[in-house]
């Protein structure tokens, strides 16, 4: 998503505070969850709440930038909260592009969330947007 070059992304500082994603799903449906399927679920929640609560302790400590060397604990399921800026041409191309089945689930979900907000404020403007809808099963010869 950060590679689009006509809107700008204000991201926040990288913090604990909004939890984290847990790869329940991706491409399978709501009713899928691989993680407890695989019976690593409660392994993979308590990993990532270590490592939270490893930086809010180092964050907590008086060592010299412990604020910024607590960061490199956060694990890439972190959640970051993020502000993309853009005009509806460039909304209409991320939303296309990253709603592909060919996709990452993550950003495929947050492209299609784009499209709803989208058509919900401009529904003239979104009937032209061709998307795919992350709700719906894959096929994955058609990838």
């Amino acid at each position: 998503m950060h590679r689009h070059r006509r809107c700008t992304q204000i991201i926040q500082s990288f913090t604990t505070q909004h939890g984290y994603e847990t790869p329940a799903s991706g491409d399978l449906g709501p009713e899928f969850n691989i993680l407890a399927e695989a019976g690593i679920l409660a392994d993979f929640q308590s990993a990532i709440e270590a490592a939270h609560a490893a930086s809010a302790r180092i964050v907590a400590s008086q060592a010299l930038e412990a604020a910024q060397s607590a960061l490199y604990l956060l694990p890439l399921a972190t959640r970051v909260r993020s502000l993309f800026k853009m005009d509806f041409a460039e909304a209409q191309y991320i939303i296309e592009l990253r709603s592909g089945p060919a996709g990452h689930f993550s950003y495929r979900r947050v492209a299609w969330e784009m499209y709803l907000a989208l058509q919900h404020q401009h529904p003239e403007l979104a009937k032209h947007i061709r998307v795919t809808d992350f709700t719906q099963p894959i096929d994955l010869l058609k990838r």
